[in-house]
């Protein structure tokens, strides 16, 4: 606030010539010297001819046109009814009186009414913010429960809601939104971070709700996944996202990949080895399991979580996780999902003194499992170690255990 009160209106631009510091400081004090114009005599329908185009601002004057409802709110609702956009975007809705502002949602309105992608453009927070005034909140509230409203009309006002400081009267209606199973994601999503803007008592209410979160199951998936990002450590934490991905595994998406990307990308490091252990836990590992067409979600982000691994705690990748890891990965394969991602392999292949331990580790295995169909440790061998290494080095480890097994020590 200081620096902005310091800072010059305007600056040099060669000897003997200034101007304007930023094009927002011209169109307000534009706006300022047109409205001492008027209240000294010029028409306002003289304004109006000279700004406007068939009724509505020149594009070049819009910023100039959105300052004088402030300054003419006498005024402001024939300005508001030319231009409700620029009014919002460019000029100060906070400023205006209750009645200017409740104009400025009614013309919004009507203006989505008549175009469903009017919100298309570039919105700044801070207009929209500017709508929710202790005066307003009671309106806003009302365009949220009406399902009737035009839905960018719904947006407007929640977006209105997530960029303003938050507004306890309007608590209840966000948590309603968040909860309701017949809204889309986007709104689900707005209302989500205008609740965790509320501290404690939003958080609260979030991770009460994710439990029982119904309606569209990618949108339920995906709000879940935006929760778990948002408030892991603070509520939510590793058994939040094994029940995810068990979730994502029983449902039928089309589109999965990506669904939970963003969340692979924000989980502390040190938690994602643990995490990826108890996956298994809820993958099924039945040879024959049913095709899941989710899969390939699961799949893409258990991959992610992997490769990150590698990158920021290749320590972590021990002899166990890679068969365990590998496991996943088949199991994810029998329910439909791809098994071409290199990246992962070349994680798990390149881990530091895992490979020669795993290859132990696996053999035992199956001289030991008396249980196992004929063939199936063969196969199994293939699938896992036979993905991550070349046969030069699979040879290399046969020969050090051949080596070991037939020692003195052990022939006696």
């Amino acid at each position: 606030m200081h620096a902005a009160l310091k800072r010059p209106l305007f600056v040099a631009r060669g000897q003997e010539r200034v101007d304007y510091d930023h094009r927002t400081s011209a169109e307000f004090l534009g706006a300022a010297w047109i409205a001492d114009a008027v209240r000294k005599g010029l028409p306002i329908a003289r304004v109006t001819a000279l700004i406007c185009v068939d009724g509505h601002p020149a594009s070049e004057l819009r910023g100039l046109h959105a300052w004088l409802p402030v300054f003419l709110p006498e005024h402001a609702e024939r300005f508001i009814r030319a231009d409700p956009l620029g009014v919002l975007e460019y000029g100060d809705a906070s400023s205006l009186p209750l009645g200017s502002r409740r104009a400025l949602l009614d013309a919004i309105g009507k203006l989505a009414a008549e175009n469903p992608w009017f919100l298309s453009f570039q919105r700044h927070p801070g207009g929209l913010g500017a709508l929710v005034q202790d005066d307003s909140v009671d309106d806003l509230c009302t365009i949220l429960a009406d399902r009737n409203a035009p839905r960018d009309l719904r947006m407007v006002a929640l977006e209105a809601f997530a960029a303003a400081p938050p507004k306890p009267a309007a608590f209840a209606a966000l948590r309603d939104v968040f909860v309701d199973a017949s809204r889309n994601w986007f709104e689900r999503s707005i209302a989500l971070k205008a609740l965790l803007a509320f501290g404690d008592p939003g958080e609260d209410a979030v991770v009460a709700a994710l439990p029982s979160l119904a309606g569209n199951a990618e949108d339920a998936l995906r709000l879940r996944g935006q929760a778990i990002e948002w408030l892991y450590g603070r509520g939510l934490g590793q058994e939040a996202v094994v029940a995810l991905m068990g979730d994502l595994i029983a449902t039928e998406l089309e589109s999965s990949v990506g669904l939970l990307w963003s969340l692979a990308d924000s989980l502390p490091v040190a938690d994602i080895p643990p995490i990826l252990d108890q996956f298994l836990s809820v993958v099924p590992s039945r040879v024959l399991a049913d095709y899941r067409r989710s899969a390939w979600g699961a799949s893409s982000f258990v991959s992610k979580l992997v490769v990150r691994v590698g990158k920021e705690a290749a320590d972590a990748i021990t002899p166990t996780r890679v068969i365990a890891w590998m496991e996943l990965r088949q199991r994810l394969k029998r329910l439909g999902a791809d098994d071409r991602d290199q990246e992962f392999l070349h994680t798990l292949g390149a881990a530091p003194d895992a490979m020669p331990a795993a290859f132990d580790l696996f053999v035992d295995r199956f001289q030991t499992d008396e249980d196992e169909r004929p063939g199936q440790p063969f196969r199994s061998f293939v699938e896992v170690i036979g993905s991550l290494a070349n046969a030069d080095d699979i040879c290399e480890w046969c020969l050090a255990r051949l080596a070991r097994e037939t020692d003195l020590p052990r022939r006696s």
